[in-house]
């Protein structure tokens, strides 16, 4: 079967729900996300499980959470045409996590 269309290239990238969005959050990945959107398959999402390093209060990290994935919309990500997701809500991350932690590292690897 022959596809007439071009693959458009992927992109893959996450913000972390820490505290209120930043110009340079907006100026640095935001706005570029926003100008991708059209031209790339791109996964945009909240990185809620990489904030528990900070230990938040599970209840401002909820709240925060929300807050950034109803930002994401906001700038005008259309999640009909891109993946707009929060990490947790994704089982398979925290499961490969758990495989990528099983295997040995480099260091071993090159002994």
């Amino acid at each position: 079967m022959e596809n007439n269309q071009e693959k458009k290239q992927t992109v893959l990238s996450l913000i972390q729900p820490t505290g209120t969005p930043t110009l340079g959050n907006y100026l640095g990945a935001l706005k570029n996300w926003k100008n991708m959107s059209d031209g790339y398959d791109c996964f945009f999402g909240v990185a809620d499980l990489h904030s528990i390093t900070v230990r938040p209060n599970p209840a401002d990290l909820r709240r925060r959470t929300t807050e950034m994935y109803a930002l994401l919309l906001a700038l005008g990500l259309d999640p009909h045409k891109n993946t707009v997701f929060v990490q947790s809500h994704v089982p398979a991350h925290a499961q490969l996590a758990w495989i990528l932690t099983a295997i040995p590292n480099s260091e071993r690897l090159q002994e």
